[in-house]
């Protein structure tokens, strides 16, 4: 999930850019909210930003596959893929640096960790809620 929501992140957005003008502080505009205003926009196309998604998705991914193992399922690329809706040379590619068996693995392990048991009893709340809408 998102830290705040999109809306807030505009609003704040148009509170700065309004401060600026206001106070006539252009010179004054931050690297760090034009690359805030440019990735709220759908424009920010830096190779960083791009490597960034690439890094996400593989985190989910590897989260799905590892839950989709301590479910009971295959958790393989191919079922992970489908969860995603995306197809398996997709998902593929995502891990062509990296290996998709040892991230699934290290998050088996976080989430089988006995520091970690309050997550299993939240997930559970959740699937339940979301099982009886």
């Amino acid at each position: 999930g998102e830290a705040i929501g999109n809306s807030l992140v505009n609003f704040l957005i148009s509170m700065i850019l309004d401060e600026i003008v206001w106070n006539d502080a252009s010179a004054d505009l931050s690297p760090d909210l034009v690359i805030l205003i440019r990735h709220q926009l759908g424009a920010d196309t830096s190779a960083e930003s791009e490597r960034q998604e690439v890094n996400d998705k593989r985190g989910l991914a590897a989260h799905i596959a590892a839950q989709s193992r301590l479910a009971g399922l295959t958790g393989s690329i191919r079922e992970t893929a489908g969860i995603m809706g995306v197809s398996p040379s997709t998902v593929s590619r995502w891990f062509k640096d990296k290996d998709f068996e040892s991230e699934v693995q290290k998050r088996i392990e976080f989430f089988q960790d006995p520091k970690n048991a309050w997550m299993h009893e939240r997930a559970a709340v959740v699937r339940k809620r979301n099982m009886s809408r």
